[in-house]
């Protein structure tokens, strides 16, 4: 039961994901406006050490969404090891 639910939320994540870059790339064109400044950005999590990289702007929500990301991992592994019921 468990382990379907979070099947169903990786699935879903997965594909507002893909859905969110897709509306990236295709915005700045129906906008149409000349010389738009794009700036963005990304994190790489290779275990424990996050690697981020992207333009001045986006780096420090960047660092805040890793940070609490890395949180919720935590936290849920911790309640998947003690087993305790949500």
């Amino acid at each position: 039961m468990f382990a379907s639910i979070l099947l169903a939320i990786g699935i879903f994540l997965i594909a507002l994901g893909f859905i969110l870059m897709f509306l990236s790339v295709l915005l700045p064109v129906f906008k149409g406006k000349g010389g738009t400044r794009i700036s963005g950005g990304g994190v790489i999590l290779i275990g424990p050490f996050p690697i981020i990289f992207g333009t001045k702007d986006i780096t420090k929500a960047l660092i805040a969404v890793t940070i609490a990301f890395i949180l919720f991992m935590v936290l849920l592994s911790l309640i998947m090891t003690f087993n305790f019921q949500l």
